[in-house]
Formats: C-alpha cells, sequence, structure tokens
C-alpha cells in the first residue's frame, strides 16, 4: 500500500471504508467475477468457485487483509529493500513455512564504527528523543561490542565540546508545552557549533503502527519556528532521516547511527549574521514564538485529521515504481532467488 499523501497514499481502514457494495456494484466488480466464474468453468468443467456468488465487500476485505498482512510501499531506499523482501516473503508463504529471506546490501547489515567516544545532545524537553538516543546506543554497542562509541547527554551546561545533538521530529515536537525550552536548546546549540542531526518518525502503512501517531514531514514546516525552517538557521537544510516501525525500524536506525559516527570532529563554522540571528533569538525567544503564532489550541497538528489529497497523474502515480535491479539479490537457507 502506498504511504505518501501526495501520490494518492491511504490507509488500511480507509481502504475498508472503500469498498462498499454499493461501489462494487457501481463499477461492475460483481459482473466481471461472474463472467471470470463462467469462464472458468467453460474451460475445465470441475472447476468450483470458492464463493458460490461474487463475493460481498466483507468478504473482499477479508480476502485482502485477514490472510497475508499487507505491505506498504516505500521508493525511500531505506526502506524499500525492507519492501521488496516482505513482498518475496509473504507471496513465499502460500507455499513455504519457513520463508526467511535476506535481502543482499539491505541497511540493517551495514556495520557502523564510530572513531571513538561520541558525545551526543539530547534536550531533555524533546519529547521521547532520549528512547530514541538509547535505541541507536543498542545498535552501536550490539554492532561493536566495545566501550567506544555514542555517549547521550542531557544538559547543555554539563559538556561544551559535545560532537552533536540529536532531534527528533514528532507530532509535538514543536507544539508542547516545553516547547519554548527545546527552541531555546536547538538554538544554543546552534550557537555553540554543535552539529544537529534530525530524525523524523515518519507515517507507515499495513503492519507499521506509526501511522496514527506520526505528522507527515511536509506538515512539520507549518508547527517549526520560522527562522529554524528557513534562512540561515534552517534545520531542514539537511534532510531529516526518516524512522518508522517494526520491520522497517532497525534499517533507519542504522542509517541514523552511520549518519552521525559519519560528522566531522569539527565544530560547525557559523557566520556573522548567523551568529548575531542567533543571539537575537535568545535575548527574545518569548517574542519570537509569539509571533511565530504557534498556539497549539489553534494549529491542527494530529495525523488522524486527512490532509486533502491531491489530484495525482497517471504517470506520476506510476513512474516511482522503479527498483534498482542490483538489490533483487535474496538467498534464502543459503540459496539465491
Amino acid at each position: 500500500m502506498e504511504s505518501d499523501l501526495s501520490l494518492g497514499g491511504i490507509d488500511q481502514p480507509e481502504i475498508m471504508n472503500l469498498l462498499a457494495d454499493d461501489l462494487l456494484v457501481k463499477f461492475g466488480l460483481k459482473d466481471k467475477f461472474n463472467e471470470w466464474v463462467t469462464e472458468w468453468k467453460e474451460q475445465d468443467s470441475s472447476f468450483r468457485s470458492t464463493f458460490p456468488a461474487a463475493p460481498d465487500a466483507g468478504q473482499v476485505i477479508g480476502a485482502l487483509f485477514n490472510y497475508i498482512p499487507a505491505v506498504e510501499w516505500s521508493r525511500v531506499p531505506t526502506f524499500q529493500d525492507v519492501t521488496i523482501r516482505l513482498i518475496a516473503e509473504r507471496g513465499l508463504s502460500l507455499f513455504k513455512k519457513d520463508h526467511s529471506l535476506v535481502l543482499q546490501g539491505e541497511i540493517s547489515s551495514r556495520t557502523v564504527t564510530f572513531k571513538g567516544r561520541w558525545d551526543v545532545f539530547v534536550s531533555p524537553h524533546n519529547e521521547v528523543a532520549n528512547n530514541l538516543a538509547q535505541e541507536i546506543v543498542q545498535i552501536d554497542q550490539i554492532q561493536k561490542n566495545n566501550t567506544k562509541g555514542m555517549v547521550v547527554e542531557s544538559s547543555l551546561q554539563k559538556c561544551e565540546t559535545y560532537d552533536s545533538m540529536l532531534l527528533l521530529l514528532h507530532t509535538t515536537t514543536w507544539t508542547s508545552d516545553h516547547k519554548q525550552e527545546l527552541v531555546e536548546d536547538v538554538v544554543k546549540a546552534m550557537r555553540m557549533g554543535i552539529h544537529i542531526i534530525c530524525a523524523h518518525e515518519a507515517p507507515g502503512l499495513g503492519d507499521d503502527t506509526v501511522f496514527q501517531e506520526c505528522l507527515p514531514f511536509e506538515l512539520m514546516f507549518d508547527v517549526t519556528p520560522t527562522f529554524l525552517s528557513s534562512g540561515d538557521a534552517n534545520l531542514y537544510k539537511t534532510i531529516a532521516i526518516p524512522l518508522k516501525g517494526e520491520q522497517r525500524r532497525e534499517p533507519g536506525l542504522v542509517l541514523l547511527t552511520d549518519k552521525i559516527a559519519k560528522l566531522p570532529d569539527e565544530p560547525c563554522e557559523l557566520s556573522e549574521k548567523l551568529e548575531t540571528l542567533l543571539d537575537d533569538k535568545l535575548e527574545q525567544i518569548d517574542e519570537v514564538l509569539r509571533k511565530e503564532s504557534l498556539e497549539q489550541d489553534t494549529v491542527e497538528t494530529h495525523p488522524t485529521v486527512n490532509p486533502q489529497r491531491p489530484e495525482v497523474p497517471t504517470t506520476a502515480a506510476t513512474s516511482h515504481l522503479a527498483i534498482r535491479p542490483h538489490h533483487l539479490k535474496m538467498t534464502m537457507r543459503g540459496h539465491k532467488l
């Protein structure tokens, strides 16, 4: 299933609502089913249909979702490998009980190497970001089995030599009661020349429960303070690392860990213009945020409110289906598929 709203993305509950009996009749799908049954019986007199009559909406929904879990389609390379592997695994599940596959080149198989201790600041005002940081630490420890690597700290006062700051983007990042404190931490870190890495809890479909908990990235701009989403202090100049749930979780974590590990040792160089901007914002943070008009009671940020789906030309809806062929080498029990 497609997860990108701009490309006609739709979630499972909405599909179930759309598959009504009147629509099956309206588009002639029940008549078409009866035509197929007639043709098959003419070709094979022993043919017996599973359904004595054309299936109703409930039976169609059951056939789609009750037997084999839906797979989310993704064109993001981080998750596309998982998508292709899951499609193959679930197809094989009809014939084999043991159908675990390994896709050659999957990001989750990549080994991340830190050159030494790497101090990462996580603001206590960035909700659940510390949980993400601990996930990354676990990935690092499992891969390296030594004491070097990422160390998480939650206070800017403890150390002035942090290598980076981890900022987690989700539904309440910029709309919580601690918004002002978080903005202050971000501006201070930026002023100190600390590399800021953004990770985004991305909506998903099918087996990804995060779909109901995350904010689409295009809506993140609406709630981010303007001076942090544009201009010299733009946090989004570098693409945020997308994170999803379940089987797509580990590839995102490995990619994020790898990005942190490859940051330069030297602090960010700040222009005089940027230094002045950050100093001004810190001095008048209250006034800045009031002008931003980010009042939580008036901004709709919950992803259950579906944004209007744009019309998508046929070419746009199909042109993204190209798959990297060199990534389609799979193995099962040591045998290539």
